[in-house]
């Protein structure tokens, strides 16, 4: 497994790398949790629309892996920084806590709501984070209501079409910790839109770089201070 902090134009972001030799426990961990939370997921896209076994399995994958690769780097970040922290997922009993991840942090505990989707369309990652792909944060559906309030939202994409991800993590598998930010941050900055989802309403930044990426994101999560650059002074 390898977790790097990237960089394009001063924007940060996360890529996890699993190789399906060298990773194999972590990897079959992750497909049970999917085959078993793809019998308990609600089978309505946010439009209301039944959706397919098989496109239910794809994105169950997907967003298991996500939920794995966000805990695994604030784990590595806490660990780094020398910072007692537990972080965890509570138990999947229905749609409002799936793919939540909680952090009990000073006695505090947070909630963070994981996002995970497919974006195969543009290969060109600067133009993702600078125009084609938004950061989701609280939404209502068709069916789902409004959903309790989260502390933090954070997205993870997958750079391939939703069926691939069935080879890839039988071979060599990428996921991407692209952004996202608290609730005060979507509430500040962000807009509302149904995002070509009828009888959903989302509120999502767009672009993604308007905020300040995600290492700036998960230092203020688990309240990692953060370096400044001392002032020059001129003679």
């Amino acid at each position: 497994m390898i977790i790097e902090e990237k960089e394009i134009n001063n924007y940060t972001y996360v890529s996890v790398k699993f190789n399906a030799k060298e990773d194999k426990k972590i990897l079959d961990k992750i497909k049970q949790k999917a085959k078993e939370d793809a019998l308990k997921v609600n089978k309505k896209s946010p439009d209301g629309i039944i959706r397919e076994n098989d496109l239910i399995g794809y994105n169950n994958l997907g967003g298991v892996l996500a939920e794995k690769i966000v805990k695994l780097y604030l784990n590595q970040k806490a660990e780094q920084n020398n910072i007692k922290v537990n972080i965890f997922s509570p138990p999947f009993t229905g749609h409002f806590e799936h793919r939540d991840i909680k952090i009990n942090l000073n006695g505090k505990e947070k909630t963070i709501e994981i996002r995970s989707s497919f974006q195969y369309k543009q290969p060109d990652l600067n133009k993702v984070i600078s125009s084609s792909l938004s950061l989701i944060g609280p939404y209502t559906t068709s069916y789902k209501g409004e959903e309790p309030e989260k502390d933090f939202f954070i997205q993870v994409f997958h750079r391939y079409f939703n069926p691939e991800i069935i080879e890839k993590i039988e071979n060599e598998i990428e996921a991407i910790i692209i952004g996202g930010g608290s609730k005060e941050l979507f509430e500040k900055i962000g807009e509302k839109t149904f995002l070509k989802q009828e009888g959903a309403e989302y509120l999502v930044i767009n672009p993604i770089n308007k905020t300040k990426g995600v290492k700036h994101l998960v230092n203020e999560i688990l309240k990692i201070k953060e370096k400044t650059e001392p002032k020059q002074s001129t003679l």
